[in-house]
């Protein structure tokens, strides 16, 4: 498993920030290997941060990434909006 610390998902790979998707707490990530970034709207995130099932990078069609791997939200909190800091 993969953790991804919380921050800027432009400026770094492997980092993500919460959204509200769908009307629901959710997450925008960056991929860990190639920084590619994409919603986890069709993913489940646990109380842990964990994210359901394997996160398979949203550049992998597209432009060739492999990346598909258990990942970690560190410091998700399934807040309310998903927007207020821990």
């Amino acid at each position: 498993m993969i953790d991804l610390a919380q921050g800027s998902i432009i400026a770094s790979r492997g980092r993500w920030k919460p959204a509200v998707l769908d009307g629901r707490p959710s997450a925008l990530v960056s991929c860990p290997r190639c920084g590619g970034f994409g919603s986890l709207v069709y993913y489940e995130i646990v109380a842990d941060g964990t994210v359901r099932p394997s996160f398979v990078c949203p550049y992998a069609i597209k432009d060739g990434c492999s990346f598909n791997d258990e990942i970690r939200l560190v410091g998700w909190v399934d807040r309310p909006m998903g927007l207020a800091e821990p």
